[in-house]
């Protein structure tokens, strides 16, 4: 498993995705991450699959956050 995810996040419209960062590849590191950007039923994600699986998104369902998994 890789020691950090990046992120991207983008607001609702049409600005710019922005760079938020890399962080530790843990369940508490992605629980802050995602506690500034909103309240859990606020926050839609999507996760490009990679060398950690699914676990990205089971560790955001688990916290109540909508998780679309994509494969490019």
């Amino acid at each position: 498993m890789k020691d950090t995810t990046k992120f991207v996040g983008a607001d609702r419209g049409r600005e710019p995705a922005r760079y938020w960062g890399a962080i530790e590849n843990s369940p508490e590191a992605l629980r802050k991450l995602m506690g500034k950007l909103g309240e859990p039923e606020e926050l839609l994600v999507c996760y490009e699959a990679g060398p950690t699986g699914h676990v990205i998104q089971r560790q955001l369902q688990k916290v109540g956050i909508l998780c679309m998994l994509l494969r490019l």
